[in-house]
């Protein structure tokens, strides 16, 4: 019994430490998933409210969670600046220590001012 519980303590110390590595997509509000994301300016006419920006890196979670993780950060941050839409700016996806890969994205925060942007 003792043995089981040593072997348990030390699983959940090993899933943690790999946790920490990881970084789990985003839960967003259904206003904050509506922010539409451009790359390249949309067909509306928009003002820049600010720039927003995130990265993502993980093992667990691979190239296409680490792209939606950071997207739902900056779509999270651009709702807070009252926009409805972010023009991704920059990417770069690079390989992470242990083989998984590292997202940095940069975007513009921007109000679509017409229905255009659909």
């Amino acid at each position: 019994m003792r043995i089981r519980a040593l072997l348990s303590t030390s699983l959940v110390l090993l899933v943690m430490s790999l946790a920490g590595c990881t970084v789990a997509p985003t839960q967003l509000t259904k206003e904050e998933g509506g922010i539409r994301v451009f790359a390249s300016p949309p067909p509306c006419k928009y003002k820049i409210l600010g720039a927003v920006g995130g990265r993502s890196g993980s093992t667990f979670w691979g190239t296409e969670g680490n792209y939606n993780a950071t997207v739902s950060r900056m779509k999270k941050d651009a709702y807070k600046l009252g926009a409805n839409a972010i023009i991704i700016k920059h990417e770069n996806t690079s390989t992470g220590v242990y083989g998984g890969a590292v997202n940095d994205m940069l975007a513009d925060a921007i109000l679509c001012e017409d229905s255009g942007a659909g």
